[in-house]
């Protein structure tokens, strides 16, 4: 497996998750399956799984729609959503809705995530055909976190490398005990980190839950920085973060917000692919509305392309959907909050956001 893989993670996430989710190599080869997918394909142990081709657990008669979606998920690097039927020995063959979705760009593995369904619809189901919001979301929502998983492994062996570091200097002869203590005291503090990486990529990673409560702005943009800051360092950006939002309490869900933020936050670092600087900002509220700021020194956009920003389909990537910041859109929407975008060709461009607060 690739040691960058997002499969690294995938034990730790998806073990206990209740869908069956199947990770596999641009062969379609398994790699990964967690404990609800070998249920559902009834091929305990889980070492009969691994190694074997994803072909191998569908009809033959459905193989070309399996097939041209993983070209499509690899050429395109585009998530896909399509249905399929799981063969049943002596009975009716299950329903099942697939969310495919490539890792890292370009795609380096491929993630199956499987959904039973009562009733299946007589046509496969294509972007182009306008699911629903919620299978948009879902979709959205599952391919960052594969995006993610990628950045965020590189990040945890940074503390790792330091820690295996350290322990190898305690073997030094005539090592004296002031010096092992301060080696303990490093690794401990350095797994400790690694730690906290995980943990926060593991509350975004679970999935959506639509529970509105109010949360404090300040930690929730902390929380973002913190997770968005592997992902831009690996690609040479810079990012900023300019957090005086100490005390503003906004009413909504903080899954949705953290999705939204992170959307377009990824959006502006796609924007730069040589290079550049990154900045979240919020410097406070006024008049009972919180204003929150993600400029980037990307490519920028004309006059056109900003009447078509937050549309379906609309991206300014090669390999781009759109559909990021299109869910970005409406989730703030949901929160009774407002977008607006201002850009420069060559200069780059800033998302504006205006959320409403709790006073009193």
């Amino acid at each position: 497996m690739n040691p960058r893989s997002p499969s690294l993670l995938y034990p730790i996430l998806f073990d206990r998750h209740p869908e069956a989710i199947l990770a596999t190599d641009l062969e379609a080869c398994i790699d990964y399956a967690n404990p609800a997918a070998v249920q559902a394909f009834a091929r305990p142990p889980l070492q009969s799984l691994l190694g074997t081709r994803i072909h191998t657990l569908f009809a033959e008669e459905d193989l070309p729609v399996l097939h041209k979606h993983i070209q499509q998920a690899i050429s395109l690097g585009e998530a896909q959503l399509f249905d399929l039927k799981l063969p049943a020995n002596g009975q009716a063959p299950t329903p099942l809705r697939i969310m495919l979705v490539p890792q890292a760009e370009p795609a380096q593995a491929l993630t199956f995530y499987l959904t039973t369904y009562t009733k299946l619809s007589s046509l496969p189901i294509y972007f182009a055909e306008e699911p629903s919001s919620y299978d948009i979301n879902r979709v959205e929502h599952l391919s960052t976190v594969s995006q993610l998983a990628a950045s965020i492994s590189h990040e945890v062996r940074n503390p790792l490398s330091v820690t295996r570091g350290f322990l190898q200097l305690m073997t030094t002869p005539g090592l004296t005990t002031d010096k092992q203590k301060d080696y303990i005291k490093i690794s401990l503090e350095e797994l400790d980190r690694a730690a906290g990486i995980i943990t926060d990529y593991l509350s975004f990673a679970k999935p959506v839950i639509d529970e509105t409560v109010p949360f404090f702005l300040y930690d929730e943009l902390e929380y973002i920085a913190k997770m968005m800051i592997p992902y831009a360092t690996i690609r040479d950006i810079r990012f900023q973060l300019l957090n005086e939002a100490q005390g503003i309490q906004i009413f909504g869900s903080t899954k949705k917000f953290r999705q939204a933020l992170i959307n377009l936050i990824k959006n502006g670092i796609e924007a730069m692919p040589s290079g550049g600087e990154l900045r979240l900002a919020c410097t406070g509220s006024a008049n009972g509305i919180a204003h929150i700021e993600i400029a980037d020194t990307g490519t920028g956009m004309d006059a056109e392309m900003l009447k078509r920003v937050g549309k379906p389909f609309f991206t300014t990537k090669e390999k781009g959907t759109g559909l990021g910041m299109m869910v970005a859109y409406s989730l703030i929407q949901g929160m009774n909050g407002e977008i607006e975008v201002s850009s420069k060709v060559g200069e780059g461009t800033c998302f504006s956001i205006y959320l409403p607060i709790i006073e009193g």
